[in-house]
């Protein structure tokens, strides 16, 4: 995506909210973002988004759901706007 000024993710349950962005750091420009996301967890899964430049991605779509791993960390790669 080009003229990339802002890309978050948001989603269900803390820390994550549907009102505000929580932030995603580069890797690549304009190609790789990521986001390290740490909490205790009470449930098996949840509902996210990615957000670019305040635009909401999968519009009218349902929520990408993201299964936590049983194990201690829990890695979900994902394009932009795509399932």
């Amino acid at each position: 995506m080009k003229h990339l000024k802002k890309v978050g993710i948001r989603g269900n349950d803390k820390p994550l909210s549907w009102e505000e962005d929580t932030k995603m750091i580069e890797i690549e420009k304009d190609s790789l973002y990521q986001a390290i996301i740490t909490g205790d967890m009470a449930y098996k899964f949840t509902e996210v988004k990615f957000v670019v430049n305040d635009t909401l991605e999968l519009q009218n779509e349902e929520n990408r759901r993201v299964v936590f791993s049983e194990k201690d960390t829990t890695f979900f790669n994902a394009k932009y706007n795509k399932r």
